[in-house]
């Protein structure tokens, strides 16, 4: 079963819960205040065409890949 990070609309805290994929739309509650969460993207799962500009690095910032710093021809 995949885990999904939900944050909470009352609190705002962010979580994670071990869910099945069939009920990953139903509605969640806050483990703090058992009010209503909404599932958000979590950070591991980058869509194709994300921030990042390189194809192997997961970092939103080009400065920190070691494939930036490589000489331009």
């Amino acid at each position: 079963m995949p885990i999904y990070d939900y944050k909470c609309l009352h609190c705002n805290i962010i979580f994670d819960k071990l869910i099945s994929a069939s009920k990953r739309n139903e509605e969640q509650n806050c483990p703090q205040c058992d009010k209503p969460a909404k599932r958000k993207m979590s950070l591991i799962a980058r869509p194709k065409g994300s921030s990042s500009a390189c194809s192997d690095c997961s970092s939103t910032n080009c400065s920190t890949c070691s494939s930036a710093s490589a000489p331009s021809t």
